[in-house]
């Protein structure tokens, strides 16, 4: 399957790029596994029928599967696309023909199924999209397309900053995939649900049971100084600043467009809705 295009859009405040959500590599199963079924069980109304203990059974439900059902939820970029595929599955994505152009722009859209249809030809499906997950939907790989896209494929020490602690799925995905490929990424503030030290008893309260997100950064991931960022900021001393969230707070705006140009600077906007004019101030 190709890589995903590289479209952008030029507008008078800067350039803007797609991006998607994305899942750890160590998610995606090494090879298909042994199949039951053809179907996996699990609704697509968006209501669990698991608790925040039973992420493998979810997942086994996936893995023995040769099929699963996915829709649009609360926007049409969502983790279960990616789940079914990193488990060793084809999506069926009802009415995934009405998307815009612009949204799960790392997904091969035009190679999912918008309806069930005989599993002949499963084999053949699961194994490319497999492949071509391991290319082009890891969170390593959306970090590193990321990089490219603003021109910091060399950036050594990035600055990654959030006004909010709470779940964003592109914001998260971005977020793991820079600490696994960046030498050092520095994150203020601190999302506790990525890192290891998250309360397990917490899971329940967090967005989609805290499935395929939660406590994936160690103690490594974690031993960055996140203190004095106003005057390290002054100083100069990161290669690349990025808002992750930028509906969700923005510290430290005023000191990073004083001292670093529009191109050492990136935005993120993962909201399914918003009604904010951020953009044209």
């Amino acid at each position: 399957l190709p890589p995903p295009p590289r479209v952008h859009l030029s507008c008078p405040w800067g350039d803007v790029y797609p991006i998607s959500i994305s899942l750890p590599s160590a998610l995606l199963v090494p090879c298909l596994p042994h199949k039951t079924s053809d179907y996996a069980s699990t609704p697509t109304s968006g209501a669990y029928r698991f608790n925040a203990d039973q992420e493998h059974s979810y997942k086994h439900g996936y893995r023995s599967a040769r099929y699963a059902y996915t829709t649009k939820k609360s926007g049409w970029d969502c983790l279960r696309h990616y789940e079914i595929i990193f488990s060793g599955a084809v999506p069926i994505f009802q009415n995934v023909s009405s998307s815009p152009a612009w949204v799960m722009s790392s997904l091969p859209k035009l190679h999912l199924r918008p309806s069930s249809g005989p599993p002949a030809s499963y084999l053949c499906e699961a194994e490319r999209l497999r492949s071509y997950a391991g290319s082009h939907l890891t969170s390593e790989a959306s970090a590193r397309r990321f990089l490219g896209t603003v021109g910091a494929e060399a950036a050594r020490k990035v600055l990654y900053l959030g006004g909010n602690k709470g779940v964003d799925y592109v914001r998260d995905t971005l977020l793991l995939g820079l600490k696994m490929v960046v030498e050092e990424v520095v994150d203020f503030v601190r999302p506790d649900h990525l890192y290891w030290d998250f309360p397990h008893e917490e899971k329940r309260d967090l967005y989609g049971l805290g499935y395929s997100y939660v406590g994936w950064l160690t103690p490594a991931h974690d031993s960055v100084d996140r203190s004095g960022l106003r005057s390290r900021v002054e100083a100069r001393e990161f290669d690349l600043v990025v808002f992750g969230s930028v509906h969700r707070g923005m510290p430290f705006l005023d000191a990073v467009t004083e001292w670093y140009g529009r191109e050492e600077v990136a935005f993120v906007d993962g909201e399914d809705e918003h009604g904010c004019e951020r953009g044209r101030e």
